[in-house]
Parts: C-alpha cells; structure tokens; sequence
C-alpha cells in the first residue's frame, strides 16, 4: 500500500542467481526510467542474496556480502543513488559493545557501507504481531553512534518511529 501510494516506486522480485547489481542498475535505468545521475532509492533485501560473479564464476552465499556491498556502493556513488541493504549479523558478537570494532571476524558486515543500523527487538512481541524494537547506529560518517526506538506494525508493515506510538491502538 505504501509503495502503490508512492509518487514513483517500483516493486522488483529479483534472482538471486543471475542478477547481478550490474544487471540491477540496467534493468533500473532502462526499464524503470531511473536517473542517470540524481536522486533515488534502493533498498535490497538481503546483501548476501545478491549475486556475484568473481574470477571462478558466481560466489556462494556465505561469500557475497562484502563484494556485493562495494558492488552497490559503487553504482550509489556513480549514479547518486542513496542504496540500502539489509545484512545478518551474529547477536553473540555484541557482548564487547555497541560498536564495529565488536564485529571483527565477521565476514557479513558490509564495512563498505556509510552507515551501518542494527535494528533488534527490545521487547516481547505484542498479540497483535507488532513489535518494540531498537535502533543503533554503529557507523554514522554524520555523526556518533545512537540509540532510537520503533515499533514494527507487522499488520500494516510499517516502522512507526517513538512520535507514532500512540497511533498503535488505532
């Protein structure tokens, strides 16, 4: 509903094993009438399901996240594109803090990127389906780390930041 009550959005149920950010940003651009150089959003998934081709053919998996990360990265800045990536991240790891440096040793985390958020729950899953939830910033180049909360509308799929709260009921 939301996407449908956007100016101009497109909806892409991509492969993740044939196409590539390179066949990404054609089909945006070709197909879907995207800036060649302006601003636009693309938000992927899951980084490790975009697919990538190295120097022995298509990468597994578990080894995509950090080329695919440049991959998107680069198209960004070539294009000025604002790119947004979801990525897997071990909870065990945050036991030394709230920052990257906590991450060291895992493979997923797209140090690539210029911001990096965890979003976890903070408290139980409301009957409804909706959660409570937490977001951190690890790597901001703007600013320093932060702590902000959201709630999940699982129903109406809709992050409501802390002013929106209230509307939960309704």
């Amino acid at each position: 509903m939301t996407l449908a009550r956007a100016s101009e959005a497109v909806l892409l149920n991509l492969d993740s094993r044939e196409d590539t950010v390179r066949a990404l940003e054609d089909m945006l651009i070709h197909d879907y009438a995207f800036p060649t150089k302006g601003p636009a959003l693309v938000a992927v998934d899951y980084l490790n399901r975009v697919p990538v081709v190295g120097l022995t053919g298509m990468m597994s998996q578990e080894g995509r996240s950090g080329e695919a990360a440049a991959s998107l990265r680069e198209m960004a800045r070539l294009h000025g594109w604002a790119v947004i990536a979801a990525a897997a991240l071990k909870s065990d790891h945050f036991n030394a803090g709230d920052d990257l440096s906590a991450l060291l040793g895992d493979e997923r985390v797209p140090y690539e990127a210029d911001r990096v958020l965890v979003v976890q729950r903070s408290a139980q899953v409301y009957e409804c389906g909706c959660a409570p939830l937490e977001v951190i910033t690890l790597k901001d180049r703007t600013g320093p780390p932060r702590r902000f909360p959201m709630q999940f509308w699982g129903a109406r799929f809709y992050p409501a930041l802390e002013t929106e709260f209230h509307r939960h009921e309704s």
